[in-house]
This record gives structure tokens, C-alpha cells and sequence, in this order.
């Protein structure tokens, strides 16, 4: 049975539906940042942006010279998994294949499907106009045999629509197409090595053996031989759900001044910590990663019991992990937390202290952490905060923009 692939893609995913919940924003520069110093990097930016140099990897800083009216807005985490979830609803009513490819992308199998909704053309269609008007996402949609073409031809379909690549048509469909739109191509050194060979195009790489290009991109060989004939046998796998919780914040200097960092850890720890109390969660893991001044990267993992409604538990044992992933003198630029191993918390141990635990909430702390995370909501995080985190002579104080 011959197979019929569609990739849909919600450019910019992130603005467009920050444009869905404020339509102020429209036809508007606009872009997400990771945090809102001038060192935060951009994460996503809009057409608008985009046209006047704003594109995703700049600087804040750098972003604004460029683009001075630039609506600038930091990530919705929970807004954006509601649009993520909506959307993997919507197209599950179409195809029980459904793989989220990350930034509102998703891989849908309509393979089989004619006797219910059709041809998958006319499908694909009906699914781009129930998005735009369900969810009032902007979307484009690549239809072919196989995922890597179907994604190729989302990126090159023209606005708001539809490419389709009928079977046979891949090789020809991607030879006139630039050759960084594969994905075996990284910016480096694919994409340098490339630039350096002048093969520009993907049908640049077609005559080229599988052992010259083995020979150029080592392990990336194979995979461009594939991709540039428009081959993949990959199929549409439904996500296993491994849910987590992410926080990250890029400094506003880069430092090694470890109160800083644990400073910067505790706000973190503290973020997370309210995202697992709003979603009655308790997390079973934590993930702690740096990114240090030279782009090189640290990381370590510790398993982590209930925290018994509060904060102090989480804060005292990442804390105490800190050192051991910071164990380089190079300042840090950007630290992230994960928490894993998510389960639904069982709160009634929240009126015994554990015994062997100094780091727990005291009994009966789950009211003030709960009043304490109204306020945050309210007047944002740093309205309050530990007096730990201050030191009377920190003249280069804590604080992260």
C-alpha cells in the first residue's frame, strides 16, 4: 500500500500562538527570547522580525539594533503545551499516527485512510482549515510518501498552504532546493563543509558516491546519500509519554561567583517547584546543565523524594549538587533544570515531617508555600525571595533580568 505522509508546520510556533491569545500582535515584529537580558539568545521570531535581520540565534541586544520596535516576549510554557496538546488532539481525530516533531511540527501517517475522510490531499487540506479555525494557527502542510520529503516540502510550501509531492516526484522535487534544508545538514560542520565544496544544492550531492560522501562527512555520509534521492523508510511512531518539566534562564553576566549561581539555581528550583504543585505532580529526578562562557557544557542527575508540599527539600539537594557541576573556573552563561519521573503527589504526607530530613518543610508549610506562590503569580517571582540569597555585602547583587 503505497503511503501518504503529511508534515504539518506552524511557523514560528511560539508567536503565533502568543498572536492568538493578544491579536495586538499581528503583522508586528515580534520574537521569544530566552530570558529578557540584552545576552538572552532568540528563540523563535515572526516574518516580520525575520525581514528586518531579527532571526532566531542573535542576541537580544543584537536583535533590537537590528529591529528597534521589536515586541520581545519570554515562553509560556504552559501556554504552549495547551497549543501543543490542542493540536495533537486535532490531528489525532484524523490519524491514530501522530508524531510530535517538536515546535509545533507533527508527522501524521494518513495512510489508509481514503474510505474515511478521502483522498490524503484533500485530507491535508480539511486538516489546514480546521487548525486555522479551531485553533486559529497559521500552518504549512507537506504531503508526499515518506517524512523527509513531506518535511522538506512543508519548509518550501508557500503561506498558509499545501505542497504536494506526488510519488516518484522526490528526487527531481529536491534537486533545485538548497542543500541546508536536509536534516542530516547542521550548521557545523555540514553546513560549513558544504559552503567550502560548493554543493549548494541537494542535486549537487546526487552524483557524488557513497564512499566520496562518507569520505567528506564521515558518519553524516550514509544519511546524506539518502536524503539527497529523497529516501526514508522511517516510519510515524505515536510519542511515548514521558512527561517532564523544563526551566532554564541565561544570566545577565556571565559568572563563576558561586553564590550567583546557587542564587540562580534556587529561583530555578523555585519555578519548577510551583509548576509541580499547580499540576498535584511530584518528580522522582532533577537534571541540573550549565552552559559555561565557551559554549562547552556540564550536567549531572540526582533522584529526588517527595518534597512534601514545599520548596526547601529541592532547593537544599540541587544546591548541594552544584559544585559538582560546576567544576570548571570558566564562567557559567546559562543553567537549565529538568524535572523527571513525574507522578501524582500523595499530599498526606505533607502533615508529618520525615524524620532524617533537615532540608524538609517544617508541618504545616504547605499554606505559606501556597501563599507564596499567589504572590509570585501575581507581582512575578522575584517579588519575594530567601534572605539566603542576599548578602549584605553582595555588591554585585544576584539579581537576573
Amino acid at each position: 500500500m503505497e503511503r501518504h505522509i503529511v508534515h504539518l508546520r506552524v511557523p514560528a510556533f511560539a508567536v503565533a500562538v502568543e498572536r492568538v491569545r493578544d491579536p495586538t500582535l499581528r503583522d508586528r515584529p515580534v520574537a521569544v527570547a530566552a530570558g529578557l537580558s540584552d545576552r538572552a539568545l532568540l528563540l523563535q521570531a515572526s516574518a516580520e522580525a525575520r525581514a528586518e535581520g531579527a532571526r532566531p540565534g542573535l542576541t537580544l541586544a543584537a536583535a533590537r539594533r537590528l529591529c528597534p520596535c521589536l515586541v520581545v516576549l519570554s515562553p509560556d510554557a504552559e501556554l504552549l503545551q495547551r497549543a501543543r496538546a490542542a493540536l495533537l488532539r486535532l490531528a489525532g481525530s484524523y490519524s491514530p499516527l501522530v508524531e510530535p516533531c517538536g515546535n509545533g511540527r507533527l508527522d501524521i501517517d494518513l495512510t489508509g485512510t481514503a474510505r474515511l475522510f478521502g483522498s490524503a490531499r484533500d485530507t491535508a487540506r480539511r486538516l489546514r482549515m480546521e487548525v486555522a479555525t479551531a485553533l486559529r494557527l497559521p500552518t504549512r502542510l507537506g504531503l508526499s510518501i515518506n517524512r523527509l520529503v513531506s518535511g522538506v516540502a512543508a519548509r518550501v510550501a508557500p503561506a498558509d498552504g499545501l505542497a504536494d509531492v506526488r510519488p516518484g516526484d522526490e528526487a527531481p522535487f529536491l534537486s533545485p532546493l538548497s542543500a541546508f534544508l536536509l536534516p542530516a545538514v547542521r550548521p557545523a560542520p555540514e553546513g560549513r563543509l558544504l559552503a567550502d565544496l560548493n554543493l549548494r544544492q541537494v542535486g549537487a550531492l546526487v552524483p557524488l558516491s557513497l564512499e566520496q560522501l562518507v569520505l567528506a562527512f564521515h558518519d553524516r555520509g550514509y544519511a546524506l546519500y539518502r536524503q539527497a534521492r529523497g529516501v526514508d523508510d522511517s516510519p510515524v511512531r505515536p510519542p511515548a509519554r514521558r512527561p517532564e518539566i523544563h526551566v532554564e534562564e541565561t544570566l545577565a553576566e556571565d559568572s563563576n561567583d558561586d553564590a550567583v549561581l546557587a542564587t540562580m539555581l534556587t529561583l530555578l528550583a523555585e519555578r519548577a517547584g510551583r509548576r509541580l504543585r499547580a499540576g498535584g505532580l511530584d518528580a522522582g529526578a532533577a537534571l541540573i546543565r550549565v552552559r559555561y562562557a565557551d559554549d562547552r557544557t556540564s550536567a549531572r542527575q540526582l533522584r529526588l523524594a517527595p518534597a512534601d508540599g514545599g520548596d526547601a527539600p529541592l532547593v537544599a539537594r540541587l544546591r548541594a549538587l552544584l559544585p559538582e557541576v560546576v567544576r570548571r573556573r570558566t564562567r557559567v552563561r546559562w543553567l537549565a533544570l529538568t524535572l523527571t519521573r513525574l507522578a501524582p503527589a500523595d499530599r498526606q504526607r505533607s502533615l508529618f515531617a520525615r524524620a532524617g530530613n533537615p532540608g524538609g518543610e517544617a508541618p504545616g508549610s504547605a499554606p505559606l508555600t501556597g501563599a507564596l506562590d499567589r504572590i509570585r503569580a501575581r507581582h512575578g517571582e522575584m517579588t519575594v525571595a530567601r534572605l539566603a540569597d542576599f548578602r549584605p555585602n553582595a555588591s554585585r547583587g544576584p539579581r537576573v533580568l
